[in-house]
């Protein structure tokens, strides 16, 4: 959608502001100034013009490092902050100069730690709405990121298990997600392995390990939604591994994780494509306005009875025929195959993965 000439108005102006306060000419002198200025940089269309600006300006980026420390209440940490901490995860930040301008821009938001230090109070304090907590674990994981002689002051607080388990439990998979990362790094800090960014196995989301036998052959609600790539070897690393102990390891790794891929690839497309987390049609079957009606008991063990809302479009037009019903249902039986796979998602959450349970006579009941 195009913007009104009313918005790029208001944006010509904010960009006005902007380059004014970057270039020295406009002092950044009270706490509406740092909000505007704020909302400024967040107006920009294009990231990484901006923190280049912000980069190459006499008062780029002390603006930026003053901006947040004018006010610490809860509404600039879940507003103005979080807008700014949201508008800096733009993926293109990360290529310039390999993060370079990402990090001097964030090290100068920690530093010295006015706002940082409030920011992880309200954390811990549960201040923060999902958003400004989402940004409070991007932030933290930029920071362990950062080189060794910079991220080592903050592995203390990245190790603290109460933000660590408040991470990993969250109920947003972005948050979840940058809880996995944050505990990858910390573990290499403890191993033999090293961190090398997101290339290698580990720290996509919960079921994402480096030693592969400590994968989970069934995958888990994260993995399905995670909308990182999973990690899989190129045939150079099968190449490059010299010894023959290292080429037999990574030959089992690489092997499992492919024969897995294949099992759960297909499971995470069609899922995600049926979140609308993805563009393309689904294959599956979608059933939607499940009701619990009861709990089965016997052979082979227990399952929910769920009711659906509305009839199954193949037998619509056997509505009063419970005969044809049951008819049409055992010659179809490719239709809610038994033993088939399905997944029971509540509220846009995966919560299990059930095995159907074919019965043709409650199948075909109206």
């Amino acid at each position: 959608m195009s913007a009104s000439p009313a918005d790029n108005v208001r944006r010509g102006k904010l960009t006005q502001f902007l380059d004014g306060i970057i270039s020295g000419k406009k002092p950044l002198g009270a706490a509406r100034d740092s909000e505007r200025f704020i909302e400024a940089i967040c107006a920009q269309p294009d990231p990484p013009s901006c923190i280049t600006k912000l980069i190459s300006g006499s008062s780029g980026l002390t603006s930026v490092q003053a901006c947040m420390r004018f006010k610490t209440d809860p509404a600039f940490l879940n507003g103005s902050a979080t807008n700014l901490l949201q508008y800096l995860q733009a993926p293109a930040l990360k290529t310039i100069c390999g993060g370079e301008f990402l990090h001097q821009t964030i090290l100068h938001i920690v530093e010295p730690p006015i706002f940082w230090d409030v920011f992880v109070r309200a954390y811990g304090e549960s201040i923060l709405d999902s958003k400004a907590q989402q940004c409070f674990g991007w932030l933290l994981l930029e920071l362990i990121s950062l080189p060794t002689d910079k991220a080592i002051r903050y592995y203390e607080l990245a190790q603290d298990p109460t933000i660590q388990t408040r991470l990993l439990n969250s109920s947003e998979i972005e948050t979840r997600t940058i809880g996995q990362r944050i505990k990858h790094i910390l573990s290499s800090l403890t191993s033999q392995s090293t961190f090398d960014g997101y290339g290698g196995p580990g720290g996509r989301h919960d079921n994402d390990n480096v030693d592969f036998r400590q994968i989970s052959i069934l995958p888990t609600a994260d993995e399905l939604t995670s909308q990182e790539p999973p990690f899989l070897r190129r045939a150079q690393d099968m190449e490059d591994a010299d010894e023959k102990d290292t080429r037999l390891a990574i030959h089992l790794d690489n092997q499992f994780r492919l024969l897995r891929e294949d099992m759960v690839g297909e499971m995470r497309e069609e899922l995600q494509i049926a979140l609308n987390l993805k563009k393309g049609k689904h294959r599956g079957m979608v059933i939607e306005g499940l009701e619990v009606i009861g709990i089965t008991c016997g052979v082979p063990s227990w399952g929910l009875k769920l009711q659906c809302k509305s009839d199954f479009p193949q037998l619509a037009r056997f509505k009063d025929n419970i005969t044809k019903r049951r008819k049409f249902l055992i010659e179809h039986n490719k239709i809610f195959k038994h033993l088939s796979l399905a997944c029971l998602i509540i509220d846009k959450e995966v919560v299990a993965f059930p095995t159907v349970h074919r019965d043709e006579d409650l199948l075909s009941s109206m």
